[in-house]
């Protein structure tokens, strides 16, 4: 395994049914992170009017930069870390879409710093299973955390496209993976008063939702803070997982004004 810890594909039939999981058009732009050895690239480079790659690996880089020299200007090779990586300067000509195989170690931080920017179509991108689980999980469940919430307040149309066993990687990992499809959501801004929340929420899963905001948020006393839920129309025996990210918000703008999101 190389020193970045990426696991690449096995199989081009795997990475056919990603390349269309994503319905890459002719004339569509391609953000692709991570391209490794260019297993996904190789299926859609022929359509995509262009394509950035954006690689960690300089051995990476070079031998991208030389399978694809005759198409340099559609496909532009960029060493750089995704995670640090200034998204805003890649000048598309539309929204991209976005493929990437990540790291697991650099997954949510690759995301946070993608939802950040805003300014794709549509992502595409290959997550450890138990991530898209807590991603996607609704209020209720047990993976459901204060992550959910935000994935699914930043995002729209989130779904799991794919589950991949161990064997589909070389070298194979130790868990599953899974292909997660999302788009931004345009509309959502100003979260770090509602992060706030969140922390103070989930801090102790188990609690009622009003002892763990109680002992986070001291300018409230219970009295305010069960007024304030029950407005919101939360029971006052709810834990944190049984809130639903629109409940959320509301008591973010509650707690801290109307530009919370």
């Amino acid at each position: 395994m190389r020193k970045w810890g990426q696991h690449f594909l096995r199989s081009p039939e795997t990475s056919v049914r990603i390349v269309e999981a994503a319905a890459i058009q002719a004339g569509d732009c391609v953000l692709e992170i991570g391209p490794g050895h260019g297993e996904l690239t190789r299926h859609y480079a022929g359509r995509a009017a262009e394509a950035f790659l954006l690689e960690i690996d300089p051995i990476l880089v070079q031998r991208l930069s030389c399978r694809w020299s005759a198409q340099k200007g559609r496909v532009k090779i960029i060493e750089g870390d995704a995670r640090k990586f200034d998204f805003k300067t890649l000048a598309f000509s539309k929204p991209p879409v976005v493929l990437g195989n990540l790291p697991y170690y650099a997954s949510k931080p690759i995301l946070s710093k993608l939802l950040d920017w805003g300014g794709f179509d549509r992502a595409v991108i290959m997550l450890q299973l138990e991530l898209c689980q807590r991603l996607l999980a609704q209020a209720g469940s047990s993976n459901y955390s204060a992550l959910s919430v935000l994935f699914q307040l930043r995002a729209s149309g989130g779904r799991m496209a794919m589950i991949l066993e161990p064997e589909a990687f070389q070298p194979s990992p130790k868990v599953k993976s899974a292909l997660i499809c999302f788009s931004p959501n345009k509309s959502a801004a100003g979260f770090d008063c509602l992060e706030k929340i969140l922390r103070a929420a989930f801090f102790s899963r188990r609690k009622k939702l009003i002892n763990s905001l109680a002992k986070s948020l001291p300018d409230f006393d219970k009295k305010n803070l069960a007024e304030i839920i029950s407005s919101v129309g939360i029971s006052p025996e709810a834990r944190p997982q049984d809130v639903s990210p629109k409940s959320y918000v509301e008591l973010g703008r509650r707690f801290f004004g109307r530009g919370v999101v």
